[in-house]
């Protein structure tokens, strides 16, 4: 997490990594920032700025998006929303934000209904992924040509058949 502990070269790689890793995954240059717990330091913005982002979500001093001013580049302040933060949906609107198999197995129905069956899914072998609830819905028989690949301890993985069996 960023503090203003961090020295700012630290600081500056942290940040670098994240965005080479989102350039990875998604073949784009990201162009927004929500960090850990809106952690921020006093050069974050300008850090930010400098590798290209354009849009922060750390600061909940305004529900307008507006414009702040940085040596580099342009940036937005964009309101973060509350309903998708997890301390205030835990406790402050005294809502569960643990993934059960029933939230799982909505999302993944939802997703093929939308997309179609992917060539893989992978997960981190999280309860909800193994559960019975999860892993004997009829989703997965339409969909039997479709493994699962799921992350175990140590980096170990396991394949789950679309149909549920281990």
């Amino acid at each position: 997490m960023i503090t203003e502990k961090m020295p700012e070269t630290e600081e500056r790689e942290y940040i670098r990594k994240f965005l080479d890793a989102v350039k990875k995954a998604t073949e784009k240059p990201a162009q927004s920032w929500i960090g850990v717990d809106y952690g921020e330091s006093s050069r974050t913005v300008r850090l930010l700025a400098e590798q290209g982002v354009r849009y922060v979500c750390d600061w909940a001093n305004n529900e307008q998006p507006y414009h702040m001013k940085v040596p580099v580049g342009r940036m937005v302040s964009l309101p973060p929303l509350l309903d998708l933060d997890d301390s205030y949906t835990r406790h402050g609107r005294k809502i569960s934000i643990t993934l059960e198999a029933c939230h799982a197995k909505e999302v993944i129905e939802q997703a093929f209904a939308r997309y179609g069956t992917p060539e893989i899914v992978n997960t981190d072998q999280g309860s909800q992924f193994t559960a019975e609830e999860f892993t004997a819905t009829p989703c997965w028989t339409r969909a039997a040509s479709c493994p699962w690949t799921v992350a175990g301890p140590g980096g170990t993985t396991c394949s789950l058949s679309a149909c549920g069996v281990a």
